[in-house]
């Protein structure tokens, strides 16, 4: 298995959750991690408490939504950190609610952040890749991606959106020697149940450390035996 001591990571949605977890695991293997969230108040708290234990972080504050944002902040970690090896599209958002009551302005705002953002990272990142013909990029999907969840419509669209994404960039760059990842979690254990109506047993879903370590286990792989994608169901029969 590759180590990943010294390997230039970018995390998006960093700042809380899964994103969170990702980087803190990334800090523990010795890598660079470059942390990025629209918050920078939890950028900066975590890159100290990663730095305090050992690791390298960075904050690097960015809305992936803005093309402008994605590229001046893409520009600042070659600058700060190098070549990157490594982009990890976790910032996401949701919000569930029938069909006939979800607006513009929610079909909008979950496009543009978690298949918009995603769409202009790829595009930013894969042109270095290309020239060092290596590289490994994960999107952090859903299993509303991969299957129809009812007062989902926004959220499902845009995670089926980015599953067809991840495919299409992984068949054009296969050639560069790079890899493409899909992380398909089912229900998991982050701050995003706050804003949702419901009575959840949280005991029973995905810690977000594991989703971390399988986006850890796939970075180690060589690129005949990693996995394409990757789904990390609840406790079967919950959730």
């Amino acid at each position: 298995m590759e180590s990943l001591e010294n390997k230039i990571v970018w995390v998006t949605g960093a700042g809380r959750g899964i994103g969170k977890a990702i980087a803190e695991a990334f800090g523990k293997e010795k890598a660079a991690v470059a942390l990025s969230s629209r918050t920078t108040e939890e950028l900066q708290s975590l890159s100290e408490s990663i730095n305090a234990t050992g690791g390298k972080a960075s904050p690097f504050p960015c809305d992936v939504s803005s093309e402008k944002e994605v590229k001046n902040t893409y520009h600042k970690i070659q600058k700060t950190l190098g070549s990157l090896d490594i982009l990890i599209n976790n910032a996401g958002v949701a919000k569930f609610k029938p069909l006939l009551e979800t607006t513009t302005e929610d079909w909008d705002w979950m496009m543009d952040i978690n298949l918009k953002g995603a769409f202009l990272c790829v595009k930013m990142v894969l042109p270095s890749m290309i020239e060092k013909r290596s590289g490994h990029i994960f999107n952090i999907v859903s299993v509303a991606g991969i299957q129809p969840l009812p007062f989902s419509a926004a959220y499902g669209a845009s995670k089926y959106g980015l599953m067809g994404l991840t495919a299409i960039t992984r068949e054009e760059v296969r050639k560069h020697n790079i890899k493409v990842t899909a992380i398909i979690p089912g229900a998991v254990d982050t701050p995003i149940w706050k804003g949702i109506e419901g009575d959840f047993d949280h005991s029973k879903m995905v810690p977000p450390e594991d989703i971390a370590r399988a986006v850890i286990t796939a970075s180690k792989q060589t690129p005949n035996t990693v996995f394409e994608d990757i789904i990390i169901r609840p406790i079967a029969g919950t959730l």
